[in-house]
């Protein structure tokens, strides 16, 4: 089991350039830490700060090292050339590996300042896909599609291995685009044990049909943590966040505790067939984030090796 660390680029309203350098701390800290991967996500027009992913993960990229990084994209709302030329750009300056998380999104209110009909999103998302894929592996190319017209374009730089694309996906539907066109499936942040199972399954069940189980390298969840000093020291600190309905999510899908609490969830999911946690962690403050992922490097990645 790898973990990495995606961070939150949503913050109160304040002073942007705080949170900017609170996610800069963060990047350095997970290195030290050992931690596999770094994550950012996308989001718009959002009536509080959101720090957009492009140019803060190319601030922190000096302090990731060779560290695997994964930017998430909301690929109905870019355009495949813009984004495709966005990656080859980051592998440019990218000491390490660069992966891509891609899902289809929510939300009238990032949708319609795009002019993007929330209804053809998942159609969008399918015909981009493999056309992302084509711009930034072939020198050339021309595409007729529904959504975007293509005449022998090319996208330079292009990187030297074309990022793996990871689907986040969670109905039924949506896993089973992420077996058909994606290079893995990232398990959302919500499901539970019983959802989770079922996922897999319908997963592995469309990757085997097109004949692409075998070329996935990577079994990517994510889950939200908070990693204290100790089992009572963690729920003592968590426990007002989780008692004001944490993202509606259920209790069981969150990991609080000691180390040894989180190794042994950890160690669940393993057993399920995951073999990558994106950890995000609860709001706890940023001072508190910081010992924890230290926390982590220093008593549950050692564990899980």
């Amino acid at each position: 089991m790898q973990i990495g660390l995606s961070v939150t680029s949503a913050h109160p309203r304040g002073d942007a350039a705080t949170s900017a350098r609170w996610v800069v701390e963060r990047a350095a800290a997970a290195r030290a830490a050992g931690f596999a991967s770094f994550s950012l996500g996308d989001h718009h027009a959002t009536p509080r700060p959101y720090l957009q992913n492009v140019p803060m993960l190319a601030r922190c990229l000096p302090e990731l090292g060779e560290m695997r990084v994964i930017p998430l994209f909301l690929l109905p709302l870019w355009h495949p050339v813009l984004l495709a030329e966005q990656l080859g750009t980051l592998a440019a300056i990218a000491a390490g590996p660069l992966d891509c998380i891609l899902a289809v999104g929510d939300g009238e209110e990032q949708f319609a300042p795009f002019g993007v009909p929330l209804s053809e999103r998942r159609d969008r998302m399918e015909e981009a896909v493999p056309l992302l894929r084509r711009l930034l592996t072939e020198e050339r190319v021309t595409h007729e599609g529904r959504y975007w017209q293509l005449s022998d374009v090319t996208v330079s730089p292009r990187p030297p291995r074309s990022p793996r694309f990871w689907i986040g996906a969670s109905a039924r539907v949506a896993v089973r685009r992420a077996g058909r066109v994606g290079d893995g499936w990232l398990a959302a942040p919500g499901a539970t044990s019983a959802q989770l199972r079922d996922q897999l399954a319908w997963y592995r069940e469309a990757a085997d049909g097109e004949d692409r189980l075998a070329e996935v390298e990577t079994f990517p969840i994510r889950r939200d943590v908070y990693i204290g000093a100790s089992d009572a020291e963690a729920r003592a600190t968590a426990a007002p966040i989780i008692e004001r309905g944490y993202r509606g999510f259920d209790p069981e899908v969150l990991i609080v505790g000691g180390p040894e609490t989180a190794i042994a969830r950890l160690r669940e999911l393993e057993g399920m067939g995951f073999d990558h946690t994106l950890i995000r962690f609860l709001p706890v403050g940023q001072e508190a984030i910081l010992e924890s992922i230290a926390r982590i490097g220093r008593d549950v990645i050692p564990a899980l090796r």
